[in-house]
Order: C-alpha cells, then structure tokens, then sequence
C-alpha cells in the first residue's frame, strides 16, 4: 500500500483550498469580472471574508513548501526566502485590500518575488534539483511567474496576468509536493533516495 507523505498532502490540501474558495467567490460574486479584477478584490465582495482562509491556505502551502525543502541539502536560504513568503501572504490576508490597500499590495507583490526567487534557486542550490527536469520545472514556472506579472503591466489584463501568475507558483508547489512524495517513497521502498543519488 502507497503511503502518503503528509508535507506533501498538506501543500495539495493549502493549494487546492485556495482555488476552491477563490472559485466559489467567482460564482457568488455575479458583478465580479476576473479578467479585469485582482483576486484580492474579492475580498470586498459577497463573502468577502473567506479570503482570508484563502490567504491562509497559500500561506500553509508555502510554508509546508520551505519544511519539505529541510530534507534536503543546502537549504537555508530558499527556506528563508519561503518563509518570509509566507507570512507576507497570511499578513496579506488579514490587511486586506480596501482597508490596508498599499500595505496589501506590497505584501503580495513581496511574497510574489520571494517565491520566484525560490523557485529560481533551488536547483541552483540543491542537488537533489540539479537534474534536467527539475531545472526545467523551476525556471520555466519562475520565468512564467514573472513574464505574466510583467505583462499584466501592458499587454494583458490585470486579472488574467495575475491569474496565470499565481497558476505557475500553485503549479510550482504542486510539482514540489509530488517530488517530495517520490522522493519519501524511494525511502520507504528502501531505494536510493534523491539525496542518494549523484547528479553530473
């Protein structure tokens, strides 16, 4: 029988229950536009309070993200980097946009950074990622990240850059979550696990 690793059913359970609560508010909130709208905004919606369990749940997710990266080598600074990620998104829930509006604004946009950084730097920093797919996961999502906030600057609409901005991190931790889980099962199968393994 498959075991589970619980960090990694944590990131799916934060990633999922942020979709599905930025989702519900999409359908209760009729007058709502999402191409033209940030997700933030729905915090000033019908129901508006559940984006705080939303922001909280992103929070969890990347928290769980930087425990995950303990088993790991060379870890330190990227689980800095998520760390302070995190609590920018829990802070960015509880300052909500319309009441706190620059202070939310400069906690995404620093959770946004940090994470992209992370993503840029694990498999420059930690073996067990120096393999090709790794590094093709972490850099492309990172570089789709940035392009689309980029381009929700000029070329796209707001809310479409932000969406598919947020879908290359929740993508990311996805990903994160899984190699993890591969990782552990190798362990538990008694096969070399990824930090037994020499990449060239």
């Amino acid at each position: 029988m498959k075991t589970i690793n619980y960090k990694s059913l944590m990131i799916a359970i934060g990633v999922l229950g942020f979709v599905f609560i930025v989702t519900t508010l999409h359908i209760v909130q009729t007058d709502y536009n999402p191409s033209q709208q940030l997700m933030s905004e729905l915090a000033l919606g019908k129901h508006g309070s559940l984006m705080v369990l939303g922001f909280f749940s992103f929070s969890m997710a990347v928290f769980v993200a930087q425990q995950i990266l303990a088993a790991y080598k060379n870890n330190s600074l990227v689980r800095i980097l998520l760390v302070f990620s995190s609590f920018s998104l829990a802070g960015a829930g509880l300052f909500k946009l319309g009441d706190y509006t620059m202070l939310h604004v400069a906690l995404v946009s620093i959770a946004f950074v940090l994470i992209v950084m992370s993503m840029c730097l694990v498999p420059r920093l930690i073996p067990q990622f120096q393999e090709r797919n790794a590094i093709t996961v972490c850099w492309a999502l990172g570089a789709g990240t940035a392009v689309a906030v980029a381009l929700g600057q000029s070329m796209l609409p707001i809310g479409i850059a932000q969406r598919l901005a947020a879908g290359c991190i929740l993508g990311w931790l996805l990903w994160l979550a899984a190699f993890h889980q591969k990782h552990m099962s190798r362990k538990t199968n008694g096969l070399p696990r990824t930090d037994e393994i020499e990449f060239n």
